[in-house]
């Protein structure tokens, strides 16, 4: 800032590279307190946040340049003061300082000092400063400006999937194998025509067991099989070494059923004569070869499979009861029920 004072004329060729040294030392000052900043902030979401990368980007250059402006203004920006002493500084013995603190002075002694500051300075050119910004500085700046800069890299590639964030690395690197998680997703093929009993999408560890779950059809549909080809309608998978993902496959329940020849009402499923009827026909009910019992593949009778499926689940009650909880233990029970 150029003040009233004849003295300023003086300095007045040596303004731009103080201005610029001033300005540089803000730089490098705010850069110092933006690149922490945005170091702590990608470190910290790098843990937390999944877009954290964002907010380190957003906090660097807009930082950096709102620190840089507060401390030029508030702090080096050069006056007639500052100009004397970090002139002086250059070996004039603070002649310039005592020159500005008595330049209202007209006794014969300041006129003299006056004088011979004059006279000094003249003899110092601007190519003879040299911008100080000290190399303590400078390598702090470059070395946070560094990390600033790898860790919000490391964060973005977190973020697209490329590496792993910094909570699941360290889980990795504390625990091992037993760390890594899988995801045991089941669902319907089609969901108007079924679903699915028990928890759908699980995320376990690498050979954890998953927690039962059970397709159920709705009206007018039959289980058919699961995708992978387990035909029994409910399942728990073990020792899961990597993501699972089946779905159920239903089928109408009409699809089984033959169709009519429309050559009298006559069942074409009778046994040869000579040969008995199941027990369940002498009760008056349905027979074992009714076609509409037969509703699975067209040659399985459904009751029999109803019977094997609730033997393999009382099976697996027997088994692994005493593990389960006793959610688990509902939705099984429940099941019973419905079949």
């Amino acid at each position: 800032m150029k003040e009233n004072l004849n003295e300023t004329q003086y300095f007045e060729k040596y303004y731009s590279r103080l201005r610029t040294e001033a300005w540089l030392k803000a730089l490098l000052e705010g850069g110092l307190f933006s690149f922490g900043i945005t170091l702590i902030a990608a470190l910290v979401t790098w843990f937390t946040v999944g877009w954290g990368f964002f907010l380190a980007i957003g906090l660097l250059i807009p930082g950096t340049a709102a620190i840089t402006a507060c401390l030029y203004f508030f702090k080096y920006r050069p006056n007639t003061v500052k100009n004397a002493r970090r002139l002086d500084s250059m070996g004039l013995e603070e002649r310039l300082v005592t020159m500005v603190e008595y330049q209202n002075d007209e006794s014969f002694m300041a006129k003299v000092q006056r004088e011979d500051a004059k006279a000094a300075l003249e003899k110092l050119s601007i190519s003879d400063i040299k911008l100080n910004l000290g190399r303590k500085l400078l390598i702090t700046v470059t070395v946070l400006l560094t990390l600033a800069f790898c860790m919000t890299v490391v964060s973005a590639l977190s973020f697209f999937g490329v590496i792993p964030y910094g909570n699941e690395l360290f889980t990795e690197i504390v625990e091992g194998d037993d760390a890594k998680r899988v995801k045991a997703e089941y669902s319907v093929r089609n969901d108007k025509q079924g679903y699915i009993l028990g928890e759908a999408n699980q995320y376990l560890y690498i050979g954890d067991d998953a927690t039962v779950v059970i397709a159920i059809a709705k009206d007018g549909y039959t289980f058919d099989r699961w995708s992978d080809g387990i035909v029994t309608p409910a399942r728990v998978d073990k020792d899961i070494a990597s993501d699972i993902s089946v779905s159920a496959i239903f089928t109408r329940v009409d699809d089984y059923l033959p169709e009519d020849d429309g050559e009298g009402d006559e069942p074409d499923d009778l046994p040869p004569k000579g040969q008995g009827m199941d027990s369940s026909s002498n009760s008056g009910g349905s027979g074992k070869y009714d076609a509409y019992n037969q509703v699975i593949d067209g040659n399985t009778d459904y009751r029999e499979l109803i019977e094997i499926y609730k033997e393999d689940i009382l099976d697996y009650l027997d088994k692994y009861g005493s593990e389960m909880t006793p959610e688990e233990r509902e939705i099984i029970e429940s099941y019973i029920g419905v079949v």
